[in-house]
Formats: C-alpha cells, structure tokens, sequence
C-alpha cells in the first residue's frame, strides 16, 4: 500500500500517549494512528459496506480474527456487569450490531 505523509498537531497529553501506548505495543506511532483510524472511519475501500466503520466490518466478517495484542474490547474482559444472560455469546451482537447466536 502506498503511504502518503500527513502531519497532525496534537496536544502534549495526546502525543506522550501515543508515544507510550506506541511503545507499550512495539510499534511506530504512525502504525498506531492508522490502527486507531481503521477502528473509527468508515470502511469504504473497495466493497466494504462504507455505512459500518471499520470495528463492524472487521468484527462482522467471517475471516476476522481478534489480535490479542491490540483489540481494545479484551482488556474489558470481566469489568463488565450485564442483565443480559448471553453476553458472553452474544458480546458482538450487543457491540457491533452482528447477528445473535443461539445460547
């Protein structure tokens, strides 16, 4: 893919957390930024649905597989209280809208 360059003013605070969530994950900052980007813009490149962002396509297609490393949702994982009986079968209907599954 080519790179085009963007320069992007950030307030201290915002740029020493990228620096230290970059290095926490062994990546670049810029890595960082384009991951970030992918989960909120919509996905719109060559025959994704461009009404579902990024997280929704990625989660709804049947080939995703969650990176440990890097789903934000993970770090979640019994923090969470619910009324919902199915929420741990059904946590990506409840986040992203997907279809339910039978419990």
């Amino acid at each position: 893919m080519e790179m085009e360059r963007v320069q992007v003013l950030l307030p201290h605070e915002e740029r020493e957390a990228l620096k230290h969530e970059a290095a926490r994950l062994g990546l670049s900052m810029s890595e960082v930024v384009r991951r970030a980007l992918r989960v909120v813009l919509p996905a719109g490149r060559g025959g994704g649905d461009a009404s579902r962002t990024m997280v929704e396509s990625a989660y709804l297609d049947d080939d995703f597989e969650v990176d440990p490393d890097t789903d934000p949702f993970l770090s979640l994982i019994g923090f969470i209280a619910s009324e919902e009986g199915d929420l741990a079968i059904n946590h990506d209907h409840y986040l992203y809208g997907a279809p339910k599954k039978q419990a």
